[in-house]
């Protein structure tokens, strides 16, 4: 998977697990709402650990990936890719177009989504040595509901805010996945293929 920037565009509109489902795994009285603030962002932090982890997104989110050029197939990092908004270029006289859908196919099934060209069609003409020549705005995540997040995901997040509230002092992101059960646990939803080509998510913007 070879591509030359990554932007995330719109971020997920909710979290995998809610703040409620963490503070009744806690045992907390109603009135024990002194760590609602950090436990809430313990929650996005999970998320976040979890996503680079697996090169996966969770919840519906929007990226936008950028090529030097077209290639036979584009693969789209952050896996789980639900929809291709648009491709857009800059042609041989250096102005921005769109790419007609008639010219490309979109792989959603595939384990890593990817672009290709239909049968047929021919790859436009971009402008020579620019980095970000290609630019495609997609969909990627399981869905746009906490339920949509795989069971064992969305038990992986409760579990590392249920350590984060009992170990604050302690936990950092480095020390996520050094809970060998939880790492085991997400290891059916690892992405390694993405993960070995290059992390896609340097470039968080």
């Amino acid at each position: 998977m070879i591509y030359s920037g990554l932007k995330l565009k719109t971020a997920p509109s909710v979290e995998p697990v809610t703040l409620a489902q963490v503070r009744a795994q806690l045992r907390l009285e109603d009135d024990e709402t002194d760590m609602d603030t950090s436990i809430t962002l313990g929650i996005q932090s999970a998320r976040e650990a979890i996503e680079k982890y697996l090169s996966r997104a969770l919840i519906t989110q929007t990226w936008e990936v950028t090529f030097t050029d077209f290639r036979d197939v584009m693969e789209l990092p952050w896996g789980s890719l639900q929809s291709v908004t648009s491709i857009k270029y800059y042609d041989s006289d250096n102005v921005q177009q769109t790419l007609a859908t008639s010219v490309y196919q979109v792989d959603t099934y595939s384990t890593i989504g990817n672009v290709t060209l239909k049968y047929g069609q021919v790859w436009p003409e971009v402008y020579p040595d620019t980095k970000n020549c290609v630019i495609i705005e997609y969909v990627a995540g399981y869905g746009d509901a906490t339920t949509n997040v795989p069971a064992t995901i969305r038990q992986a997040i409760v579990s590392y805010c249920v350590d984060y509230y009992e170990h604050p002092e302690g936990m950092i992101e480095v020390e996520f996945f050094e809970n060998k059960d939880r790492a085991r646990a997400l290891s059916l939803y690892r992405l390694i293929e993405a993960h070995n080509a290059g992390d896609p998510n340097n470039a968080i913007g």
